[in-house]
């Protein structure tokens, strides 16, 4: 029976994690703890959670595909946080919320360039890069309108992400004038470190270091 066991614990390491996780997203979703964090934002108790159903989510993504479209799903709900911590007038979250915002779009346009080297996906990759650049611009208009009704200071914040992180991802037609410059301070992110790119990454705003 000796080799059963061995058998049967080698199939848990493989698939133990994987389940478990499943398990505990299942766990969480069947509860209102989950569902009430959706709509969390940066300064509240519960945006934690969101965070780390986010990362399950990840985590189990079924093709690499599916991480690339959560990841600009994501991508949608930072700058959705950033455009309501902005008008609340609480910039000091800001900052985070383009770091994060960052990693889910370097994240994206790695895969997709990823699957683009493959030929049998290479009309896949193409129509996700296409997803990826409508959702920056989507992302763009949305800030944009909010630079107009929010305090100042926060308003001159957006307009750097904007031209610092958003605007290497979208279209050229959404490019802006006389882009603004602040001091950047990389913190550290739940997927990895997210720091401004150097003078050698072919137009780059952001370089992400993994964990």
């Amino acid at each position: 029976l000796s080799w059963v066991e061995g058998l049967g614990k080698l199939i848990f390491r493989r698939r133990g994690w994987a389940m478990a996780m499943a398990g505990l997203l299942a766990l969480f979703m069947a509860g209102g703890t989950v569902r009430a964090s959706l709509n969390a934002s940066p300064e509240q108790a519960l945006y934690p959670v969101k965070l780390s159903t986010e990362r399950v989510q990840l985590k189990l993504a079924a093709s690499p595909e599916h991480k690339v479209r959560l990841n600009i799903k994501f991508a949608g709900r930072r700058v959705n946080e950033m455009a309501l911590i902005a008008e609340r007038d609480l910039p000091e979250h800001i900052d985070r919320l383009e770091e994060r915002l960052a990693v889910n779009l370097e994240t994206a346009k790695a895969i997709t360039e990823q699957l683009k080297a493959q030929p049998s996906k290479a009309v896949d990759a193409q129509k996700l890069q296409d997803e990826l650049i409508e959702n920056a611009s989507s992302n763009i208009t949305t800030l944009r309108r909010s630079i107009t009704i929010v305090p100042q200071g926060s308003g001159k914040q957006l307009e750097i992400v904007i031209d610092r992180t958003l605007m290497g991802y979208a279209a050229p037609s959404d490019k802006m004038e006389a882009p603004l410059k602040k001091e950047d301070k990389p913190e550290q992110t739940p997927e990895g470190k997210a720091f401004p790119a150097g003078p050698d990454s072919g137009g780059r705003r952001w370089e992400i270091k993994r964990k």
